[in-house]
């Protein structure tokens, strides 16, 4: 974001989207926060071995490998960053992951909650 020079009307509006998605990011990081409080522990942000090293593979991209470095906003990380927000495919019929129900939806919530629960609790 750094890179792209202000004062300039396609720079302002990509800084503003790259800032938008960023602060998407930074929600997504706090709501993950919230379900580790919910479960009782704490969650870690200043840890050394969350520190991640550049150039660094992404890591649980389900496409491939990526590679992700540092560098300023051009063509090869607006390549990145497209892969990373691609979406994955969706499942062939007859795969499908979607539920019946609302209260099919919250059953299953409840019981990936348990198995979490207890991982977590095991994990000690």
């Amino acid at each position: 974001m750094y890179s792209i020079k202000p004062g300039k009307n396609i720079g302002d509006i990509i800084r503003y989207k790259i800032r938008h998605v960023a602060a998407e990011e930074m929600l997504h990081a706090s709501l993950v926060a919230n379900l580790i409080v919910a479960i009782g522990r704490q969650p870690v942000f200043y840890s050394p071995e969350m520190i991640p090293f550049y150039p660094n593979p992404l890591p649980h991209f389900k496409q491939g490998h990526l590679m992700t470095h540092l560098s300023k906003a051009d063509e090869k990380t607006l390549n990145t960053f497209i892969q990373i927000e691609k979406p994955e495919p969706k499942p062939r019929s007859g795969n499908s992951e979607t539920f019946s129900s609302e209260f099919e939806l919250q059953v299953v919530s409840s019981k990936i909650y348990v198995i979490f629960k207890i991982k977590i609790a095991y994990s000690l």
